[in-house]
């Protein structure tokens, strides 16, 4: 099998490099128009030679270039594997025709307490309600590189916090279901030299009529990424940056799990195993990414600062 990246910056050097790990470096070619240290580079997709020989293409562009990238392979070639970094579209945006399986790179739902807190919630009689949080001061996280200057910062290159950190919007829908119904607002806040959004937060119901609250902010000076969700029989609490999962009983009896190590490549690479093998059961589809860019229409339109104003 052979691999595309399109794209070369952080992320697509992560990529990359699992891809090499898996398939081989012969096997594994990128598109970037930067000068890069690859052998097997390309300046753009129409540059690439026999581009049909690829099976696998992974979309790791800037997300206002997400819909064009992959308007173009979609048109290129047929019956391959397409995955998109998250998220798919900072929009609601469709294909005319879609000749590929598309993906989104959602990768935290391969996180193994994400998995484990999903097997322990399909035990449970009633999920009632949810709060998940996730803050990280956005100076902090590229280490090296000066915030100011990365897409996060800017607006229009489709930077912000709700687009930035969706894999949790994502896990929202990937535990409790599709979101029916929803309240939010944001808005940049804080001192940080950028255009783009630094706080996001909603509240609603999903289809499994689960109510649910969720903020996200790149402000927060303590890393912190959170999950608590009550059914009737238990309380899940999950703390995705210590890798700590407690589930409480009525009686008020705890068990506690930590992992020792998760290694930052994991997720991912969990994440292209099973989507070499085939098997699309966790990873996130291309109507996923659809329903999270509806959201993020509706949440611009509908800020309730601005209805408050």
């Amino acid at each position: 099998m052979k691999a595309l990246v399109i794209g070369f910056g952080s992320i697509g050097r992560r990529h990359y490099d699992i891809l090499c790990s898996l398939l081989g470096v012969n096997n594994v070619a990128v598109v970037s128009r930067r000068d890069i240290e690859v052998e097997n580079s390309f300046r753009s997709i129409n540059d690439v030679n026999h581009i049909t020989d690829y099976d696998y293409f992974v979309i790791g562009s800037k997300t206002i270039e997400h819909f064009s990238d992959l308007k173009t392979i979609n048109t290129l070639v047929s019956n391959k594997i397409i995955l998109v970094e998250k998220p798919l579209f900072e929009s609601l945006i469709d294909l005319d025709n879609i000749n590929n399986r598309i993906l989104v790179a959602y990768n935290l739902r391969f996180h193994p307490l994400v998995l484990e807190c999903r097997d322990i919630l399909k035990t449970c009689s009633k999920i009632l309600s949810a709060s998940f949080y996730a803050g990280q001061y956005l100076p902090t996280w590229r280490v090296g590189t000066d915030y100011r200057n990365s897409y996060s910062a800017k607006k229009e290159e489709g930077g912000g916090i709700m687009l930035d950190y969706s894999h949790d919007i994502d896990l929202v829908q990937f535990l409790l279901g599709r979101v029916t119904y929803f309240k939010s607002m944001n808005d940049k806040i804080s001192d940080l030299e950028i255009s783009s959004d630094d706080y996001y937060s909603m509240i609603g119901k999903t289809d499994q009529n689960v109510l649910f609250s969720l903020e996200l902010d790149s402000i927060s000076k303590k890393q912190k990424r959170t999950i608590q969700i009550n059914a009737e029989e238990k309380t899940i609490e999950l703390d995705l940056f210590r890798n700590i999962i407690e589930v409480t009983s009525k009686g008020g009896m705890t068990e506690r799990k930590q992992l020792d190590t998760l290694e930052r490549n994991t997720t991912f690479l969990k994440m292209h195993n099973d989507i070499l093998a085939k098997d699309f059961s966790i990873p996130a589809s291309y109507e996923d990414g659809l329903s999270l860019a509806k959201l993020f229409d509706s949440s611009r339109e509908n800020n309730l600062l601005k209805v408050w104003k």
